[in-house]
């Protein structure tokens, strides 16, 4: 994660991360209408590796605004 991160930025990992989890919900319905305990497993680690990406970034992120107000402010709040 720290090497895409720092290859398309913090944001658009974070929405990669959210459009994976996405896709892998459709991938999830269209394996429980198929029947297909692999397609659903494979649809599960799909979608919780691209939500383990939001999730990390989050509290990055956080840290990054927190850091911007105090620059502008010049109060650590």
């Amino acid at each position: 994660m720290p090497m895409l991160a720092k290859r398309i930025g913090k944001r658009n990992t974070a929405l990669l991360g959210m459009a994976v989890g996405a896709v892998s919900q459709l991938g999830m319905y269209g394996a429980a209408l198929a029947s297909s305990i692999p397609l659903l497993v494979g649809a599960v680690v799909a979608g919780n590796a691209g939500l383990g990406l939001t999730a990390g970034l989050m509290y990055a992120m956080l840290a990054d605004t927190v850091g911007y107000g105090e620059w502008r402010s010049g109060v650590r709040a």
